[in-house]
């Protein structure tokens, strides 16, 4: 390792930390040269500090003090003076794509739609170019339009319809419909999403021009404006049709719109809305919907997180999910599920959490070292026939392949991580500390006096899982496990003198119970007798009584 690493260092002995990753990657600290990653299997050896050509501004400076791996693979490592940096995780399962050079802010790499045409891949950007990309990302089409493109609709005869907001407006097949007064005209410039519902009629959604209905047997194109009083300055931003009842649902600035598309034609006034103004939803600004194969609709919002909502009748029910529950934020721009596996994806303001439903935990991810690379946008999500999606944020897209992503059932061993007698810390230098000679977190015995027995044990599993929870187990105290719990302690006081021995466990990122690696240390509390000086003056006195004896036995036999 010497003959890798040395430079012109100004130091005289390096300070080696190392940590080994989830892939049996070796990753070794320095006090003044970075860090460095030996890859497992192989003789290829990355670099990272200032000006390495691996470094790519990865870590600010060459001074590092520690490194941490969280739940997804990615590297925190402590430098000295300049914070905390970051290194990404192994992207196997995702790559990066741009429309325009990495690196060009104009607005080129910024994606404001994503949607399917056939085995192709759709992509809007913020210069208002539609570009489609074949599945190897090669470019098969680039279009300009006066403005930015929000959603494309290729319905069941063939006709495309495009969303524009700004003064495109709408546009189908080449023909732009736009604001007008007359009473068959759109009412906004600023069209955001189509749909086209199970019976082939197609519904528009506007900033501030209500809900359209297109009425497709015309030459020009009329159109029907149904909730335009209600939403007149609330932008109505996506549509989905339920799997089970066929209704429509809308996600809008102000709540959740929900109707049966028969019934609404027939009279303007069925529909039902969902608001935190109205008393009956969690939130009024709601962003993106998904609609799933139980008859649930998933709900995403601009700060509550996301809801699972089922509608029986009029009644809406929902179950809500926010960061507490581990996702990235409360800011929600699309959600996706991965059928094959069952998780949902969620692409938020700040990263992707992949969200598992079963047990409402979350793996996270980021997948830029950018901010806007990990800022996601609604509408721009689609789905690549192998099962790869694309996500768009404001600085490139993201491609997954969500089979290369395989829920973590490892059982991470507890850590024990602080240990405090009679309510005072143990230092290891301490001259008076005659019981702890290693960190706790390496101990696997510790002998304490009869008067040293009220004892706090705090324990943690490396990661971010914000649901993980933990038991404990005092054999010779404790009849069994304690209840499981997310504090990450353990209080034993007033313990009799005698052997103990301490189990820690903790659930895994699918929220069971680790049934090996649980941390494990021996406890001995000497009793007062065994501990006393008492005990040694009693020893004391029985060595010199019988030396004196054997001495007394031995003159008696010289003398007789």
């Amino acid at each position: 390792m010497t003959d890798i690493y040395r430079t012109n260092n100004t130091v005289d002995k390096e300070a080696y930390k190392v940590l080994r990753d989830m892939d049996d990657n070796l990753w070794v600290s320095t006090t003044a040269s970075g860090v460095f990653c030996f890859v497992a299997g192989s003789n290829e050896v990355s670099h990272f500090c200032p000006g390495s050509e691996a470094n790519h501004d990865l870590i600010t400076s060459s001074t590092i003090s520690c490194m941490f791996q969280d739940a997804q693979g990615g590297i925190w490592i402590g430098v000295t003076r300049t914070g905390i940096c970051y290194i990404l995780p192994n992207l196997k399962g995702a790559s990066r794509q741009f429309v325009g050079a990495e690196g060009d802010w104009s607005g080129v790499n910024a994606i404001c739609y994503t949607g399917r045409k056939g085995d192709n891949i759709l992509i809007g950007n913020r210069l208002g170019e539609l570009i489609t990309y074949d599945q190897d990302f090669k470019v098969v089409q680039r279009r300009k339009f006066d403005g930015n493109v929000y959603d494309v609709l290729n319905d069941s005869h063939g006709s495309e319809w495009l969303c524009t907001r700004g003064s495109g407006g709408l546009i189908v097949d080449g023909v732009s419909y736009k604001k007008g007064s007359g009473p068959d005209d759109l009412r906004s410039n600023n069209v955001f999403s189509a749909i086209e519902d199970s019976k082939g009629r197609i519904w528009l959604c506007t900033m501030g021009g209500g809900i359209a209905l297109a009425d497709t047997k015309s030459n020009p194109l009329k159109f029907k404006t149904y909730l335009y009083n209600e939403t007149r300055s609330v932008t109505m931003k996506q549509m989905v049709q339920g799997r089970s009842d066929g209704k429509i649902w809308v996600s809008t600035g102000a709540g959740l719109f929900i109707f049966d598309p028969d019934e609404l034609i027939a009279d303007s006034t069925k529909y039902r809305q969902y608001s935190q103004h109205k008393g009956n939803f969690f939130v009024n600004e709601t962003n993106c919907l998904w609609a799933g194969t139980s008859g649930s609709v998933w709900v995403g919002s601009l700060g509550g997180g996301m809801a699972r909502c089922t509608l029986v009748g009029d009644s809406l029910t929902y179950e809500v999910y926010t960061a507490e529950n581990g996702l990235v934020n409360n800011e929600i721009a699309n959600i996706y599920s991965d059928r094959a596996s069952g998780y949902l994806w969620v692409g938020a303001i700040g990263g992707i959490s992949r969200f598992n439903i079963n047990t409402a935990t979350c793996d996270n991810y980021y997948f830029s070292r950018e901010p806007l690379g990990n800022v996601y946008d609604s509408r721009t999500l689609a789905v690549f026939p192998d099962g790869r999606f694309v996500e768009g944020t404001y600085y490139g897209m993201t491609v997954i392949d969500p089979s290369k992503y395989s829920a973590s059932e490892k059982s991470r061993r507890p850590i024990i991580s602080n240990f405090t007698v009679n309510g005072r810390k143990l230092w290891l230098h301490d001259p008076h500390n005659k019981m702890l000679q290693q960190s706790v977190s390496y101990a696997r015995e510790i002998a304490l006096s009869d008067k040293q027995n009220n004892l706090h044990f705090e324990f943690f599993v490396p990661g971010f899982n914000y649901k993980r929870r933990y038991s404990y187990w005092l054999e010779g105290y404790d009849e069994g496990w304690s209840e499981g719990s997310n504090v990450p302690s353990a209080d034993f006081n007033y313990l009799e003198p005698g052997e103990y021995v301490l189990h820690v466990r903790a659930t895994n990122d699918l929220g069971v119970w680790t049934k090996d690696g649980n941390a494990i240390i021996r406890i001995s509390i000497i009793s007062p007798f065994m501990n006393s000086t008492t005990l040694y003056i009693i020893i004391g006195v029985g060595v010199v009584l019988l030396l004196g004896g054997l001495f007394f036995i031995f003159r008696k036999r010289l003398i007789g």
